[in-house]
């Protein structure tokens, strides 16, 4: 999976003349990420397919070597551009799993601009949909005041429904409950998720 993602980060890099790596901003990583979706199967085999291409026709070759990158990096270019446009179309149709991804690009400036604040919007989407990934991203947002107001109390909220769905997200979880005080702990137990979300 992390070889898919790698694919699609360094195509989108190429097509938007975008750095392989932002320095300047730490990488948000969701810790309790489930990488089964972090892409949707049939965007994983466009994904697939354009490294099949791009491996095959970008074999070392006396004086097509250049033209054959050349036709590599624009098959790349135009496949990322693909994935991108069904990834934004799927996420703004309602998909939890496409909203969450689009959120973790956005975050991460990877084939896109690094945007917090759309990256937020998108990880919120996917949270309000029950999407564990989603919960999970938003609770670190709100753990680092990235694209939203630091606030521990509903980053701990957040994640703790996030271990209703999925018991490994527990790890964030304990590490947000261990930075409140036993107020805090008090108002996070009894903030809804919805009520967490609503904050900026």
């Amino acid at each position: 999976m992390r070889k898919t993602l790698s694919i699609l980060v360094l195509a989108g890099c190429y097509a938007w003349g975008l750095p392989a790596m932002a320095d300047e901003m730490p990488v948000m990583e969701p810790a309790a990420i489930d990488e089964s979706l972090l892409l949707p199967p049939s965007l994983e085999e466009q994904v697939n397919a354009s490294s099949a291409t791009t491996t095959s026709v970008a074999a070392p070759d006396s004086g097509t070597q250049t033209s054959s990158t050349a036709a590599a990096i624009s098959q790349s270019k135009a496949a990322t551009v693909n994935i991108l446009q069904e990834l934004d179309r799927r996420a703004k149709a309602g998909d939890a799993a496409c909203q969450f991804q689009l959120g973790y690009l956005y975050a991460n400036g990877k084939g896109v601009r690094q945007d917090d604040q759309e990256a937020v919007h998108w990880f919120r989407q996917s949270a309000l949909k029950g999407n564990v990934n989603g919960l999970i991203a938003m609770a670190e947002a709100f753990d680092l005041g990235r694209g939203v107001s630091q606030n521990p109390i509903a980053a701990y909220a957040l994640a703790k429904a996030a271990v209703a769905l999925k018991p490994e997200a527990s790890v964030v979880a304990d590490q947000l409950k261990a930075k409140l005080s036993a107020n805090g702990l008090t108002k996070a137990e009894g903030l809804s998720v919805q009520d967490a979300l609503k904050l900026r």
